[in-house]
């Protein structure tokens, strides 16, 4: 597919931008043959795919915590379980001491306040994070996202 023939080739890539390019017709199997690319990932941006659940975890497994500094997942969830959502967002922050600059989780129907109210706790973790529109998405000018498009 076009995702992973891009992604051999540019295994360094740091900016990827896959906003509405249609992800939810990737496999789980095309998220896994993508990963090598993702290792020195630092914007990853797959919002507005409405990718359901399984393949939001299988992007976080596939990128380096460590390297991530920015991550917009609005509109992705397809509320197949809000608390699966959720465990899949706490799991991933936590596996680091390294800072998220950047968390967008806004849009995904993730109303539970009390998980809401403990991943806005999670500030040693990101610097920044919006759960939902009663906040601003925070814009970083210093990132610069390069966009492909693609279907995969």
């Amino acid at each position: 597919n076009g995702l992973s023939s891009l992604l051999s080739v540019c295994t360094s890539l740091r900016y990827l931008n896959l906003q509405r390019c249609y992800l939810q017709n990737c496999t789980l199997k095309s998220i896994d043959n993508v990963s090598k690319g993702l290792e020195k990932l630092e914007v990853l941006n797959i919002s507005q795919n409405n990718l359901g659940d399984n393949a939001v975890a299988k992007w976080l497994s596939a990128i380096n915590r460590n390297q991530i500094k920015s991550l917009n997942l609005s509109r992705v969830s397809k509320n197949e379980k809000r608390l699966y959502f959720y465990r899949i967002i706490h799991d991933f922050l936590i596996k680091s001491s390294k800072k998220l600059e950047f968390l967008d989780i806004s849009h995904n129907e993730l109303d539970l306040e009390e998980y809401i109210q403990e991943l806005m706790s999670c500030t040693s973790i990101v610097d920044e994070i919006n759960v939902g529109s009663n906040m601003n998405i925070v814009n970083l000018p210093s990132l610069q996202y390069h966009c492909v498009k693609c279907i995969c």
